[in-house]
């Protein structure tokens, strides 16, 4: 190869490692059960940041948190969970050989103004996936992303009903104090007659 050649090939090389071939560490998936999925997102606008979480519980359940800027009283809402989606979504972790993905830490320095994710699964026998991206994701995330989603919506929705709830229950309390206290000033009133 001539000295030109050689070149070419090093500067293309430089580019790829500058701007990353990498898709992950393409380990073996992890056999063992799903025992905890965590994933938050951050986008331009203040709806468009939430996270959330799913734990398997003792008691044979599950535990989803789910926290979001628009929940009013508690920041995150905890609501229980059918442990059953951990292993649905370890399914999908198989499906999309999302063990692909592992070590993923990716971002597009180019876009101002988008998106950025962080993911992780931790399994029984102590391994674990963790992937991040800054307007960046790895080759077929989408799907698994959407998919995951789906699973997840009901959740998400049991939980926005709990910040309602959490919210008027607040409300009425809120009136019922600000009538205590109308009250109260009522007394004193009367005691300073």
């Amino acid at each position: 190869m001539n000295r030109k050649g050689l070149i070419i090939m090093m500067v293309l090389f430089g580019l790829a490692s500058f701007f990353g071939c990498d898709k992950g560490n393409k380990t073996k998936p992890d056999e063992s059960r799903l025992e905890s999925f965590s994933y938050s997102y951050s986008g331009t606008s203040r709806d468009s940041i939430y996270s959330y979480s799913l734990n398997r519980s003792e008691n044979g359940g599950a535990e989803f948190v789910y926290e979001t800027l628009r929940f009013q009283e508690e920041g995150e809402i905890t609501v229980e969970a059918d442990a059953a989606i951990l292993d649905q979504i370890r399914q999908l972790y198989l499906k999309h050989k999302a063990y692909r993905w592992n070590g993923y830490n990716k971002s597009n320095n180019n876009v101002l103004d988008g998106s950025s994710f962080t993911l992780s699964m931790y399994f029984q026998d102590g391994g674990s996936l963790s992937i991040h991206g800054s307007n960046s994701y790895p080759d077929g995330y989408g799907a698994f992303e959407n998919e995951v989603e789906e699973l997840i919506r009901p959740l998400i929705e049991k939980a926005v009903e709990e910040d309602e709830k959490t919210a008027i229950e607040s409300a009425k309390n809120k009136g019922q104090e600000e009538a205590d206290m109308e009250e109260v000033i009522k007394l004193r009133n009367r005691v300073a007659e």
